[in-house]
């Protein structure tokens, strides 16, 4: 069973805590995790991602209160597509 654990904030102020990131038992940090691949960029896009996310939902939507299921619908997707 995997299970993915982490706190998203909407504020501009949020500081992404990778070190703390636990996939099914292994921190995402790891070196067996990301098997020699450098995976900061990627972490860096998803942090931005996240932290505009209110702005975007805000613009589309008018308010925040779909982003915490948008948030678990694609966290959902990503774990049972890859």
């Amino acid at each position: 069973m995997t299970r993915v654990v982490c706190t998203l904030t909407l504020f501009d102020s949020e500081v992404p805590v990778w070190s703390k990131v636990n996939i099914s038992g292994m921190h995402l940090l790891d070196e067996k995790w990301d098997e020699g691949k450098q995976i900061q960029p990627q972490l860096q896009e998803i942090f931005a991602q996240v932290k505009n996310a209110a702005y975007e939902i805000i613009q589309r939507k008018g308010a925040t209160s779909y982003a915490i299921g948008l948030a678990v619908a694609q966290i959902a997707q990503s774990i049972l597509c890859n």
